[in-house]
């Protein structure tokens, strides 16, 4: 047993038919899988920050759901989206506001968009959210379980391109679910209990359409099945035996058979007293649907199919920027504070130069015997004194002179023998402005030489930025 924390951005959670729970988070290794016999447990982990999450991914039983197929005019999916909001109204006859829907991919034709659109009401979707809220997840993205299986498939057939059919055999009943390439169709379920399973398998309306179908594909194209299959060792082998007595009846072209991610039980108490993790895996069945809703993440076709109430998304949405804003305007106000505070350091060291100028002058100015030496000694003390000046006037000429385009993000200023210049840190919106800055500032009195020394072209969400730097030697202010 091994003390085990886990603390990530994202991470999938998925209820286990003993009222347990299965998360599932990325680690250096790979994924990391944890099964929790009690929601209890999974909470207090929460509490504890043993488990600290972000954001979590969750599934809903894809039966609790309405599916229905539409063909709309647009290119893109983004375009698909946003055109559901006028079709709902027509798919279901529901009250738009009782409902919670998104879409996926189905297939692309010439100038339209063949989507499968989820449905699911907030009532029900409510009841279901019901054992995660009670410990402690709080999901930012929800999909339905049989797509999060034929996500895993995905995974684990990568850059597929033809048609599929994937079996989880789960612990109560057998998921099938067909795929073109990495586009999930439909799906269907059929319970271990039926007294012939081998028959209500074969038989099932999506098994023998997929069949029927590309048995017909196949004398014209050539183009058979694959076939991928996981879950519990014992009703995978008898799926197993099904298929394999039937492959000369099936156009199969190649049957795959995988293995999920083990999760480690999660210990309420290890032998020191503290929480752990077994060292032994749990069954590999258990993690396959949060394996598949971890690795959803990131997967661009997905990203219009969260089944989450739009008021809770865009409140997501607000509070994550506020805490920009606020994280933002902290930096803001520390940078100015350092910036204010090594100007004031730079003074301090003039004024402390100052005085030790002063002090060396005063026995000077009992003992010397020379009116011009001591005229000479005086000029250079004023002298000093005048650069202290000289901080404010560059801020003054930066503010006056500086076009709007330009913002100034790190000034630097440097004493040299002979002489002192500043380099410019600072940010343009285009390159033209960039270099029309020397000619900005050449109405300044003391920065009027100013020079680009770099300028580059950075791009940022939504557009680009240009970050220049530059340099001037000061001149005299002028009395």
């Amino acid at each position: 047993m091994k003390e085990q924390k886990i603390k990530t951005d994202w991470a999938s959670a998925n209820l286990t038919q003993n009222n347990g729970a299965v998360i599932c988070a990325k680690g250096k290794n790979g994924k990391n899988c944890i099964r929790f016999d009690k929601l209890t447990d999974l909470k207090q982990a929460i509490k504890s920050k043993k488990i600290s999450v972000k954001k979590w991914i969750i599934s809903v039983p894809f039966k609790r759901c309405i599916f229905k197929s539409l063909q709309l005019p647009a290119k893109e999916l983004t375009e698909a989206a946003q055109m559901l909001d006028f079709e709902i109204p027509s798919l279901i006859p529901l009250p738009p506001e009782d409902l919670i829907y998104g879409c996926t991919l189905l297939n692309k034709t010439q100038g339209m968009l063949n989507v499968l659109v989820c449905i699911i009401r907030k009532s029900i979707l409510s009841r279901l959210l019901e054992p995660y809220n009670a410990a402690a997840i709080y999901p930012n993205k929800v999909i339905f379980d049989s797509l999060a299986i034929q996500n895993f498939f995905n995974t684990v057939n990568k850059n597929s391109q033809k048609a599929r059919l994937d079996i989880f055999a789960a612990h109560k009943s057998c998921y099938i679910i067909s795929s073109r390439g990495a586009s999930y169709q439909k799906a269907d379920e059929i319970a271990y209990s039926n007294t012939n399973f081998r028959d209500e398998f074969l038989n099932s309306n999506l098994f023998a359409n997929e069949i029927s179908n590309q048995k017909t594909a196949a004398k014209s194209e050539n183009n058979n099945i694959d076939i991928s299959l996981a879950g519990l060792k014992q009703p995978t082998s008898k799926i197993k035996d099904i298929l394999q007595e039937n492959l000369q009846l099936l156009p199969v072209n190649k049957l795959s058979f995988f293995r999920p991610p083990a999760p480690h039980l999660f210990l309420a108490k290890n032998r020191c007293g503290g929480a752990g993790v077994a060292e032994s895996p749990g069954s590999p069945a258990d993690s396959l649907i949060a394996a598949g809703l971890l690795e959803s993440i990131d997967n661009a076709n997905l990203q219009y199919i969260n089944l989450l109430p739009r008021d809770d998304l865009q409140k997501a949405q607000r509070k994550s920027l506020l805490l920009n804003y606020l994280a933002t305007g902290i930096l803001s106000a520390v940078l100015i504070l350092l910036i204010w505070l090594t100007l004031a350091a730079m003074n301090w060291r003039i004024e402390e130069k100052a005085e030790k100028i002063m002090s060396k002058i005063a026995p000077i100015e009992n003992v010397a015997g020379s009116v011009e030496s001591k005229r000479e000694l005086l000029k250079a003390v004023q002298l000093q004194l005048a650069n202290r000046g000289y901080i404010t006037k560059i801020f003054q000429e930066l503010y006056k002179f500086s076009p709007k385009a330009i913002s100034i993000s790190n000034l630097k200023l440097f004493s040299e023998s002979e002489k002192t210049r500043i380099e410019i840190n600072g940010q343009a919106d285009t390159l033209s402005s960039a270099f029309e800055y020397s000619n900005a500032m050449k109405k300044a009195q003391i920065l009027n030489a100013v020079q680009i020394t770099n300028a580059q072209q950075i791009p940022r969400p939504g557009g680009s930025v240009v970050e220049f730097q530059a340099e001037c030697v000061i001149k005299e202010i002028k009395k």
